[in-house]
C-alpha cells in the first residue's frame, strides 16, 4: 500500500495529510487563525470538506459565467468540489478545522494557482 503521511505549514496553520495514495487521500486542515487557502483548481482531482469546528466560507468560480460565490458553513457543514472548478477556504472563526477527502493522489503538479489571495 502506497500511503505517504506528512504535515504542511501554512501561515494560517497546517494541513495534517493522513492518506494520500493513488485512489484517495484524506487530510485534516487546521487554522490556528482566521485566514484563507489560495484559490485553486485541481485537473483531475473532486474533494469533499467536512467542517470539524469553526466557521468558514467557501467561495468557487463558476467557470462558465465567470462568477464568484461564496458559501458559509459552520461545525457539522459539508462542502463538494469537482476537478476544475476553481475555489477557496476561508476560516472567519478564530481557529477552525476541517477534515478533506479526495478522489486521488494529491502530486504538486495536479492543481494550479489562479492567485494567492481570496478575489472580493
Amino acid at each position: 500500500m502506497d500511503n505517504k503521511k506528512d504535515i504542511k505549514k501554512h501561515d494560517w496553520g497546517y494541513e495534517l495529510i493522513w492518506n494520500s495514495s493513488k485512489t484517495h487521500g484524506g487530510k485534516l486542515l487546521v487554522f490556528e487563525k482566521p485566514g484563507n487557502t489560495n484559490f485553486v483548481f485541481y485537473q483531475s482531482i473532486d474533494k469533499s470538506f467536512f467542517v470539524n469546528t469553526g466557521e468558514f466560507i467557501f467561495s468557487w468560480i463558476d467557470t462558465e459565467s465567470g462568477n464568484i460565490y461564496q458559501q458559509k458553513l459552520e461545525e457539522g457543514g459539508v462542502f463538494n468540489v469537482l476537478s476544475l472548478t476553481p475555489f477557496s477556504i476561508t476560516c472567519s472563526s478564530n481557529k477552525g478545522s476541517l477534515s478533506e477527502c479526495n478522489s486521488g493522489d494529491l502530486d504538486e503538479k495536479e492543481y494550479i494557482v489562479i492567485r494567492k489571495e481570496i478575489l472580493q
